[in-house]
């Protein structure tokens, strides 16, 4: 009887387990891109270019789906061990990530040599917004503290 119910345990892991990794998993992999006319023929436009000593960065805003492997694996993990239970909480919590970066748009660089290959990619976050002429917003950027007036007494 005890055999019975492992195997049946095991079983409902095993089929309730995975399904926020797998949706994390799927989408865009920015590890697949090696050229700039590759990132432009998948993305278009960049909204930013930074000049570094290594070379550019060209920065995105993009809507469509970037695979996040990284945080599948958690999820995985997440399932496996807690039996598929984590699934009733991974799964909306995925879904929405999955909306949110689909209707406001996630924001990704490319680290390009100075030949135009591509040496590093992810998600970027930055402070305040880039708007599409390519300067960040002058509100946006830190303000140098003023020094305090002395008390008069």
């Amino acid at each position: 009887m005890r055999s019975i119910l492992l195997i049946a345990v095991s079983l409902f892991a095993l089929g309730s387990g995975g399904c926020a990794g797998f949706i994390a998993e799927q989408g865009y992999r920015l590890g697949a891109y090696k050229t700039l006319d590759e990132v432009q023929a998948g993305f278009g436009n960049p909204d930013f270019v930074e000049q570094t000593e290594e070379g550019q960065k060209v920065y995105y805003t993009t809507r469509k789906k970037i695979a996040a492997p990284d945080r599948a694996y958690g999820f995985y993990l997440g399932a496996a061990t807690s039996l598929g239970l984590s699934e009733i909480i991974a799964v909306p919590c995925e879904l929405v990530i999955f909306a949110s970066e689909t209707i406001g748009g996630k924001k990704i660089y490319f680290m390009l040599d100075n030949n135009g290959n591509v040496i590093d990619s992810g998600p970027k976050v930055w402070y305040g917004d880039v708007p599409h002429s390519g300067k960040a917003l002058e509100e946006d950027k830190p303000k140098p503290e003023e020094p305090e007036e002395p008390k008069e007494k």
